[in-house]
């Protein structure tokens, strides 16, 4: 992870400096990325106000790909030779077409900008390592924009100052349940 966040940093302070304005982003991932592109999304939204969503792979082409709004940046999500790379491919030459922003977080080149994370991690144990560009990505957004996470707990965010809304979140599970 340590190495990650060296190879990473560079490229997203970069990637956030374009992105920076950006109002939406969608996250982009498939088989065990598709856990990463959620995370991707939750992230950018908590930290940076941004509006983000994620979606599989798959889908993606079956429905977001069709938006008349062909500026909201995508985060792709794929590792080099796992299941979904093929897919992957395949998508790349469609977000090029729509002129959509895009940046790919793999250990291998693929579309738009380039994040790198290391390399010699299991495709089922790499979303471990996408964590660590995704939420670097997060943080640079929620800098540049002047942010603070959960919105910083003021205006009308100001009951989830300090984490109330989770933490004092009270867990009951049912009787009949038990």
């Amino acid at each position: 992870m340590e190495e990650t966040v060296g190879l990473a940093a560079p490229v997203v302070a970069r990637l956030a400096e374009e992105w920076a304005d950006h109002e939406q982003i969608q996250y982009l991932g498939s088989g065990p990325s598709r856990g990463s592109a959620g995370y991707g999304a939750a992230k950018v939204l908590e930290a940076a106000g941004i509006a983000a969503r994620d979606q599989d792979v798959e889908e993606f082409v079956h429905l977001e790909y069709f938006t008349a709004d062909t500026s909201v940046p995508v985060v792709l999500t794929a590792p080099g030779g796992g299941a979904e790379w093929s897919r992957a491919e395949e998508l790349v030459p469609l977000l090029r077409s729509l002129g959509r922003p895009a940046a790919t977080v793999s250990d291998r080149p693929l579309t738009g900008v380039h994040v790198p994370y290391s390399t010699g991690v299991r495709e089922l144990w790499q979303p471990l390592v996408h964590i660590v560009p995704l939420a670097l990505l997060a943080d640079e957004l929620m800098r540049l924009r002047g942010e603070r996470p959960g919105r910083g707990g003021r205006a009308n965010w100001a009951d989830s100052a300090d984490g109330s809304t989770t933490r004092s979140s009270r867990i009951t599970i049912p009787s009949a349940h038990i």
